[in-house]
């Protein structure tokens, strides 16, 4: 264990002043972070801080809750860099609606009957749940308003009318017809009645978790916040909160608008602001901070390093009739810095949208001028399929000196492909550790082979 004075961040990053207070910060903390200002790393650090210095003890854990699955997948591997003895069982990184599943399904029990799903819920078939307001309340209700119904449709409010009691029944314990089927809010707002109305599950949901961190807080809904309030309003746990109000996307969506002011005055937390942007050459940043002053958002400050220049970084503006006449520009642009000596690997082309339809002209005339690109996004979605992530592994194993990094979460993978569940016996796992074994020589020889193979062809070319 080491003491919290001697505590440096790991993996030699070196923290601006703000940052390394917010690691620090024992309380509720709001943190403003601005873009590429590190909050991602900021947290991974402040895991680290809290295992390394016994600030969260074994058995106690830390809760991570992101509005977005990539965000909680992100934060849980940027821990899992940081501190990757104790990532892996003692950090969870979830989305609010993971999370609330995870309450349902485990104390389901603790609701009262009537508010008790059947097991095998289906969780928001959409073409379901419309049909069953339909079947409510009449086949000629239009699909808007059927989605309309259920989308908005409270297990917390009270029902008034044989309609809502009749939906109500359907959803959470099914009949001949329909089986029981819940949307993610309404999972949501029984998990709230769970620890609601059971105070030895709240007790011991706050027991586990000393530490929290919410990530994207700027677009936490008014039911997610309430959900949060539920779970760890006037408790002991240390909430830290990080978004940017600059950076809300999901208003569309409920985002609530006043949340940092709400979770300030509720929770009593300190706000602090991270400033150094880490991401953006300062012509970029400088170009942020007109945007800002444009659209009349108030005041912004930001920093860069000091290893960047006061120009450093360059902006075009293209004009363009149309995608055509911009990709031919982009293309050109892109051949010149290839020329200048820029690596193809270390330009990224970003859209707003819809990457493929905007892409295509782009990738056609690049490839017009010999150069190839692809669209990332779908690859990037292939990567994280565990299917791909057996795939990449057996390899990785198979080919290393000494695989021992992740070699248990890979052999989880292995008895779970296997459908191997009794894991408890020594011989069945022996037995599985030698066939996995036997499985990554197979591949490091078809790997060697194909090696041999390249080398004679290039040596007869």
């Amino acid at each position: 264990m080491i003491n919290k004075s001697e505590w440096i961040p790991t993996d030699g990053f070196i923290l601006e002043d703000k940052a390394s207070e917010a690691v620090k910060a024992d309380g509720n903390l709001l943190v403003i972070a601005g873009p590429g200002t590190g909050k991602t790393e900021m947290l991974a650090q402040k895991a680290n801080y809290l295992f390394e210095t016994g600030g969260c003890l074994d058995p106690y854990n830390i809760l991570a809750i992101s509005f977005k699955t990539d965000s909680a997948s992100n934060l849980a591997e940027r821990v899992k860099q940081r501190c990757p003895d104790l990532a892996s069982h003692r950090f969870n990184s979830l989305t609010y609606d993971a999370l609330a599943k995870r309450i349902l399904d485990q104390f389901r029990n603790g609701l009262v009957q009537s508010n008790r799903p059947n097991a095998d819920y289906l969780v928001q078939d959409e073409e379901k749940l419309r049909k069953i307001v339909c079947h409510v309340f009449g086949e000629s209700l239009h699909d808007y308003q059927a989605n309309t119904y259920w989308r908005h449709f409270s297990l917390l409010n009270q029902v008034n009318n044989d309609a809502q009691k009749q939906f109500r029944q359907i959803i959470l314990h099914g009949n001949k017809k329909f089986q029981a089927n819940l949307s993610f809010q309404m999972i949501m707002q029984l998990a709230i009645i769970i620890i609601d109305t059971n105070p030895l599950i709240k007790k011991a949901f706050r027991a586990a978790y000393p530490y929290v961190f919410l990530d994207e807080f700027q677009d936490t809904t008014d039911l997610q916040y309430q959900f949060i309030k539920t779970l760890f309003e006037s408790s002991t746990a240390a909430i830290t909160a990080v978004g940017d109000d600059k950076q809300r996307i999901m208003d569309f969506a409920g985002a609530r608008k006043t949340i940092f002011s709400d979770f300030k005055d509720e929770f009593n937390s300190d706000e602090l602001h991270l400033i150094l942007n880490h991401r953006s050459a300062p012509r970029l940043i400088k170009l942020q901070m007109k945007m800002y002053q444009s659209l009349q958002a108030g005041e912004y400050e930001t920093k860069w390093p000091k290893n960047w220049e006061n120009d450093d970084g360059e902006i075009s503006l293209i004009q363009s009739q149309d995608e055509y006449e911009e990709a031919a520009s982009v293309a050109q642009d892109i051949m010149k810095k290839l020329k200048q000596g820029i690596k193809p690997d270390e330009i990224a082309l970003l859209v707003k949208q819809n990457d493929s339809q905007y892409g295509t002209p782009i990738i056609t005339a690049l490839s017009e001028l010999g150069i190839k690109s692809r669209v990332e996004s779908k690859y990037q979605s292939l990567l994280k399929e565990p299917l791909v992530q057996i795939v990449l592994q057996s390899v990785i194993f198979a080919v290393a000196a000494n695989p021992t990094e992740d070699w248990g979460n890979f052999f989880d993978l292995y008895l779970k492909s296997r459908e191997i569940t009794d894991v408890e016996d020594e011989n069945t796992l022996y037995t599985a550790e030698l066939n996995l074994n036997k499985f990554l020589h197979e591949i490091s020889a078809l790997i060697t082979d194909i090696e041999l193979s390249a080398s004679k062809l290039v040596q007869h070319i």
